[in-house]
């Protein structure tokens, strides 16, 4: 009776083979993230500890934030104030083609000469326009962690109560597009 033998090599792979369909299958940190629209709460309630949950698991996603906020209150026409922007890239990974929009309400006239903008680590530029009162920032990416600050000085020239909001837009898939957009309401006394 003839019985063929393997290689020693052969005996190798078909051992290396069994061992690892027999290895149960360990599960990565990034293999547990689902980013899917499907697997998002439908609910905003639970959306903080979804996030929560997906930085736990060191999940990579980009969330930025802008916030807004206006220093001193004008009473009167020809009264100056300042708003103050932050934009903040709050997910683990870097966002790309980040847009900031503020549209100045007409109730305002925008002093460009006050304009003050710190990229952080970020590169990028700003146009803004005293005619069409819009200041429009473009980052090539944000990096996670990272901020970029936008101030400039505005001054009251109608006598009524307004609003002014700030809105982002980016290439990356937004995590969390709550707090893409942030709005001051000045009312006037």
């Amino acid at each position: 009776m003839f019985t063929r033998q393997f290689p020693p090599v052969w005996r190798f792979v078909a051992l290396g083979i069994i061992l690892i369909l027999l290895t149960p299958l360990t599960v990565t940190a990034q293999g547990n993230c689902n980013l899917n629209s499907s697997d998002r709460p439908s609910d905003w309630k639970n959306w903080d500890s979804y996030i929560e949950r997906l930085r736990s698991r060191n999940c990579e996603f980009v969330d930025i934030d802008v916030q807004m906020l206006a220093t001193g209150t004008p009473s009167g026409v020809g009264d100056r104030f300042s708003y103050v922007i932050v934009v903040t890239n709050l997910g683990t990974t870097e966002a790309m083609q980040v847009e900031i929009l503020d549209f100045i309400p007409g109730e305002l006239l925008f002093d460009l000469l006050t304009l003050q903008i710190d990229f952080g680590s970020s590169s990028g530029g700003c146009s803004a326009s005293t005619i069409s009162n819009d200041l429009s920032c473009q980052l090539s990416s944000l990096p996670a962690g990272s901020s970029i600050n936008i101030s400039f000085e505005v001054e009251l020239k109608l006598l009524r109560d307004f609003s002014n909001t700030v809105n982002l837009i980016t290439a990356s898939d937004d995590l969390d597009p709550r707090n893409n957009s942030a709005t001051v309401t000045t009312v006037i006394d």
